[in-house]
């Protein structure tokens, strides 16, 4: 199993904003993540709407 998804780090916990259908994981797996720090807008808001695009 591998995969890419965006996610946001809000209130001590990472927060997907991709939909995780795209990874092949089952519900209370556990998975390796390997973190890389984007150039992300500040704008939260932004980055919820385009999730849900």
């Amino acid at each position: 199993m591998a995969g890419t998804i965006r996610a946001i780090f809000e209130g001590g916990k990472l927060e997907p904003l991709d939909k995780l259908d795209k990874i092949d994981i089952s519900e209370g797996e556990e998975a390796i993540l390997s973190l890389i720090r984007s150039s992300a807008s500040k704008d939260i808001t932004a980055f919820r709407e385009a999730a849900e695009a």
